[in-house]
């Protein structure tokens, strides 16, 4: 008698739930099921169950998205965020990398709303699990105001695909500074880093050193050039030869080229085309599988319209990427091009990105003074060994001088 109760209120259980799933999936599909029982940073949840923005978290996040698409790593956005003073969701400065992969990965951001990214598996157990295609996805368009456009938040999963395939735990790919990764040490030929030095005054700054962190490794060798470098120096150097270079950049035509915008809206809808189509071949070639299983097809036609619908999906998919690639440009020059504008109006300080587009290396020469090296074609396959062959030409470069508070950096440029 216990086992059929049981067996019974088991089916009862399995029908409630199916009943239950019918009509949350048909609310989803009409947009009017709320699967969001909070805020998030950007939007307040009111009380008649909508989603409103709220201006200042929504400008972190759109700082968030500049900064990721300007090059920064998650960490570096951290750092960002902390030293501005921008709080999280929960109204601190204790960001994690979860939390900036979340809000990049979010798709409220541009104002629709993606259902059923995790579902519930077992209705007995009510376990929740991710939904990696086991059930249809529901998407509400224009649901509510959006943050970010659709172009840029596109180019930013675009973006993030991209790092994720050709990232190497094995290679150093931090960026904790607007100089890593540039200056070198010319005597021992290591990455000079940054680190923060406390003074006798009690007062502390930064210098580049090019010393390891763990001098009790095997083969540690101690360079021969003692002296470290006067990090504010070599960036207020850096500076100056950006505002060399860009001295006759038409001001007026790049805030035009920024106020143009990047023409998104007929990339996306091209893109928006090409899924529809995509999705209709797919539809077919599945259709043409079920008509062979049915009607026995013969074998030969069957192949060729299989492969026929294998082409042109491929096809398809190398154009809808190429779209996509094309936009992460444009988003990125957009934005390469505000800070710029930022920067030669003394509004903003350097970005990586804009020291890279003048600046192929730095190298701390045996007198510590330092050479920079432009970033011009005939210095692509500039190297540690290039530096000791011009090495004797290198006093013949006029030099120039930096002061502050009694440290003094010469420093030199290659034509």
């Amino acid at each position: 008698m216990l086992s059929i109760f049981a067996a019974l209120a088991q089916d009862e259980s399995r029908q409630i739930s199916t009943n239950v799933t019918w009509g949350v999936r048909a609310r989803m599909k009409a947009g009017t099921y709320l699967s969001y029982a909070r805020s998030y940073l950007g939007y307040t949840y009111t009380k008649d169950k909508k989603l409103e923005i709220e201006p200042e978290g929504a400008e972190t996040v759109r700082y968030i998205f500049n900064l990721f698409l300007s090059g920064y790593t998650y960490r570096e956005i951290i750092k960002k965020l902390s030293e501005l003073g921008r709080k999280n969701f929960k109204g601190d400065l204790n960001w994690t990398v979860g939390q900036i992969n979340r809000i990049l990965s979010n798709e409220k951001y541009t104002g629709d709303l993606l259902y059923q990214k995790t579902f519930t598996k077992d209705y007995l157990t009510h376990a929740r699990v991710k939904n990696n295609g086991e059930v249809e996805q529901v998407v509400v368009e224009n649901h509510h105001e959006k943050i970010i456009d659709k172009s840029i938040y596109d180019a930013v999963q675009t973006l993030r695909s991209i790092k994720t395939k050709e990232f190497d735990p094995m290679l150093d790919q931090s960026k904790s500074m607007a100089l890593a990764g540039l200056v070198y040490c010319g005597c021992c030929g290591r990455m000079m880093r940054r680190v923060q030095y406390k003074q006798s005054d009690g007062t502390s700054r930064f210098i580049l050193t090019c010393k390891k962190q763990d001098k009790n490794q095997k083969k540690y060798v101690k360079c021969k050039a003692i002296k470290t470098l006067d990090y504010d120096l070599v960036l207020q150097a850096v500076s100056k030869l950006v505002e060399h270079q860009y001295r006759n950049l038409d001001l007026s035509l790049l805030k035009e080229s920024i106020n143009q915008g990047i023409q998104a809206e007929n990339a996306l809808k091209d893109k928006q085309a090409l899924l529809k189509k995509r999705d209709e071949l797919v539809k077919k070639q599945e259709d043409l599988v079920s008509e062979q299983i049915k009607n026995n097809i013969p074998i030969e036609s069957f192949k060729n319209k299989y492969e026929s619908f294998r082409r042109d999906i491929e096809r398809i998919d190398k154009d809808i990427v190429s779209i996509e690639m094309n936009m992460l440009k444009n988003v990125q020059n957009e934005i390469f091009n505000k800070d710029l504008m930022a920067f030669l109006q003394n509004s903003s300080q350097l970005t990586p990105k804009i020291i890279s587009s003048s600046i192929k290396r730095i190298y701390r020469l045996k007198d510590n003074s330092i050479l920079i090296v432009p970033n011009k074609e005939k210095y692509v396959d500039f190297d540690l060994e290039s530096l000791k062959k011009i090495s004797s030409k290198i006093n013949l470069l006029k030099p120039n001088y930096l002061d502050k508070d009694g440290r003094v950096l010469e420093y030199r440029v290659l034509d």
